[in-house]
């Protein structure tokens, strides 16, 4: 037991031990003052980022970017008479691209689902196709529908940094904790 003693006074003496202890607490420090942080937060986050999901949830669900994929799988897989993507043009090509700055990888995603959806299909190619030209006419009425949702989104990433420049200027939290994420445009 003496023994023992001995070996528990050297390992809590030495400064590995200390290192530790010492790296513990600051752990511990860092995750107490992020727990301060969230309960300061509740107060409006919640709210603010239920919007913004809310709404890049809408913009997700939005068939450009998969109008766009079938128009790319439809050219290879389908043996259209003419280039389907240069028909539809770049504006679905461009407001694609847009849609997929909300939620990054939807587009390549949606690519590669119309590639194995058509690929070996024949018969799906004409649903496809009739799915591309809907979402072409109906382009105006999209595209306007988009940019309502992108000033929406817009608004709530400014009511968020509104509020995270007050709680700076009360002292709390700090603003890069306050933001959550989202920098206003």
């Amino acid at each position: 037991m003496a023994r023992l003693a001995g070996l528990s006074s050297v390992f809590w003496g030495s400064r590995a031990m200390k290192r530790a202890i010492a790296f513990c607490l600051l752990i511990v420090t860092c995750f107490a003052g992020t727990a301060k942080a969230t309960v300061i937060l509740e107060n409006w986050t919640p709210e603010l980022e239920g919007l913004v999901r809310g709404i890049t949830g809408q913009i997700e669900e939005m068939p450009f970017i998969r109008a766009w994929a079938y128009a790319e799988a439809i050219d290879r897989y389908c043996f259209p008479a003419k280039s389907y993507a240069n028909v539809v043009g770049v504006t679905l090509k461009e407001t694609a691209r847009h849609q997929d700055s909300f939620s990054p990888g939807i587009l390549a995603s949606a690519e590669r689902d119309a590639a194995d959806h058509l690929r070996g299909e024949y018969l799906a190619c004409a649903p496809a196709m009739k799915f591309v030209e809907e979402t072409v006419a109906r382009m105006p009425e999209l595209v306007e529908k988009l940019n309502v949702l992108q000033m929406q989104i817009n608004d709530v990433k400014a009511k968020i940094a509104t509020a995270c420049a007050i709680r700076a200027r009360e002292g709390s939290p700090p603003l890069k904790l306050c933001i959550g994420g989202y920098l206003p445009d």
